[in-house]
């Protein structure tokens, strides 16, 4: 039995800027919340998938992964 739980929150395609690549990129964020025993809330965290050249993609990942979560 596993105490601990992840619940995806919600997920972002936004518009971000790196140092190593020439101009702007559009990434992934998948923000999830850890808990304990699914009422004991402590913690957000957040995860970045590969940066993508076109808004197009980015977009279709982000439904993608809301369809695979259950978020509207």
């Amino acid at each position: 039995m596993n105490f601990f739980k992840k619940k995806v929150i919600s997920v972002t395609a936004e518009r971000t800027g790196s140092t190593t690549c020439n101009g702007l990129r559009w990434t992934v964020v998948v923000h999830y919340q850890e808990s304990l025993f699914g009422f004991i809330k402590w913690r957000d965290m957040c995860l970045v998938s590969d940066p993508f050249d076109n808004k197009q993609d980015a977009k279709r990942v982000a439904k993608h992964l809301r369809n695979k979560y259950n978020l509207k």
